[in-house]
Protein backbone atom coordinates (compact mmCIF):
# COMPACT_ATOMS: atom_id res chain seq x y z
CA UNK A 1 0.00 0.00 0.00
CA UNK A 2 3.02 2.45 1.01
CA UNK A 3 4.66 2.38 -2.70
CA UNK A 4 1.10 3.42 -4.39
CA UNK A 5 0.23 5.81 -1.82
CA UNK A 6 3.78 7.09 -3.08
CA UNK A 7 3.31 7.04 -6.23
CA UNK A 8 -0.07 8.82 -5.66
CA UNK A 9 1.42 11.60 -3.57
CA UNK A 10 4.02 12.03 -6.25
CA UNK A 11 1.97 12.80 -8.61
CA UNK A 12 -0.32 14.98 -6.51
CA UNK A 13 2.96 16.89 -5.84
CA UNK A 14 3.38 16.88 -9.44
CA UNK A 15 -0.20 18.84 -10.30
CA UNK A 16 0.12 20.98 -7.56
CA UNK A 17 3.44 22.26 -8.67
CA UNK A 18 2.34 22.50 -12.28
CA UNK A 19 -0.55 24.81 -10.80
CA UNK A 20 1.30 26.57 -8.30
CA UNK A 21 3.35 27.88 -11.36
CA UNK A 22 0.13 28.67 -13.78
CA UNK A 23 -1.62 30.33 -11.00
CA UNK A 24 0.27 31.29 -8.52
CA UNK A 25 0.20 29.64 -5.00
CA UNK A 26 -2.14 32.43 -3.45
CA UNK A 27 -4.93 31.47 -6.36
CA UNK A 28 -4.07 27.10 -6.54
CA UNK A 29 -7.19 25.72 -7.03
CA UNK A 30 -6.44 22.89 -5.07
CA UNK A 31 -6.11 24.86 -2.06
CA UNK A 32 -9.47 26.22 -2.58
CA UNK A 33 -11.45 22.80 -2.53
CA UNK A 34 -12.70 22.62 0.39
CA UNK A 35 -14.40 26.49 0.41
CA UNK A 36 -15.70 25.43 -2.79
CA UNK A 37 -17.24 22.64 -1.84
CA UNK A 38 -18.63 24.10 1.15
CA UNK A 39 -20.17 26.79 -1.20
CA UNK A 40 -21.58 24.88 -3.84
CA UNK A 41 -23.57 22.44 -1.00
CA UNK A 42 -25.21 25.31 0.11
CA UNK A 43 -26.16 26.64 -3.62
CA UNK A 44 -27.66 23.35 -3.89
CA UNK A 45 -29.02 22.92 -0.42
CA UNK A 46 -31.16 26.13 -1.20
CA UNK A 47 -32.06 25.51 -4.66
CA UNK A 48 -33.17 22.02 -3.83
CA UNK A 49 -35.25 23.82 -0.89
CA UNK A 50 -37.34 26.27 -3.13
CA UNK A 51 -37.76 23.70 -5.57
CA UNK A 52 -39.24 21.52 -2.89
CA UNK A 53 -41.81 24.21 -2.15
CA UNK A 54 -42.92 24.58 -5.71
CA UNK A 55 -42.81 20.77 -7.65
CA UNK A 56 -45.62 18.75 -7.53
CA UNK A 57 -44.20 14.90 -7.22
CA UNK A 58 -47.44 13.85 -8.45
CA UNK A 59 -46.93 11.94 -11.71
CA UNK A 60 -50.29 13.94 -13.12
CA UNK A 61 -48.69 17.29 -12.52
CA UNK A 62 -45.47 17.25 -12.19
CA UNK A 63 -44.74 18.72 -16.05
CA UNK A 64 -47.47 21.63 -14.88
CA UNK A 65 -44.94 22.31 -11.94
CA UNK A 66 -42.05 22.50 -14.25
CA UNK A 67 -43.45 24.74 -16.73
CA UNK A 68 -44.74 26.96 -13.80
CA UNK A 69 -41.21 27.09 -12.68
CA UNK A 70 -39.32 27.64 -15.76
CA UNK A 71 -42.26 30.11 -17.60
CA UNK A 72 -44.11 31.92 -14.65
CA UNK A 73 -41.26 32.31 -12.31
CA UNK A 74 -38.26 32.72 -14.45
CA UNK A 75 -36.94 35.28 -12.69
CA UNK A 76 -36.27 33.12 -9.76
CA UNK A 77 -37.24 29.63 -10.10
CA UNK A 78 -36.17 29.04 -13.76
CA UNK A 79 -32.36 29.66 -12.61
CA UNK A 80 -32.93 27.24 -9.91
CA UNK A 81 -34.47 24.32 -12.01
CA UNK A 82 -30.84 25.11 -14.33
CA UNK A 83 -28.46 25.54 -11.06
CA UNK A 84 -30.10 22.41 -9.20
CA UNK A 85 -30.45 20.29 -12.18
CA UNK A 86 -26.71 20.92 -13.99
CA UNK A 87 -24.67 21.90 -10.70
CA UNK A 88 -23.80 17.41 -9.98
CA UNK A 89 -25.52 14.84 -11.55
CA UNK A 90 -25.98 12.52 -8.65
CA UNK A 91 -27.79 15.18 -6.90
CA UNK A 92 -31.49 15.06 -7.10
CA UNK A 93 -32.75 17.86 -5.92
CA UNK A 94 -36.72 18.05 -7.43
Amino acid sequence: MEPLQAFLRKGFYLIEGWLDRVFTPAWNPFYHFGALGFFYYWIVAATGFYLYIFFDTSTSAAYESVEYLTVDQWYLGGVMVVTCIDTHPTVWCL
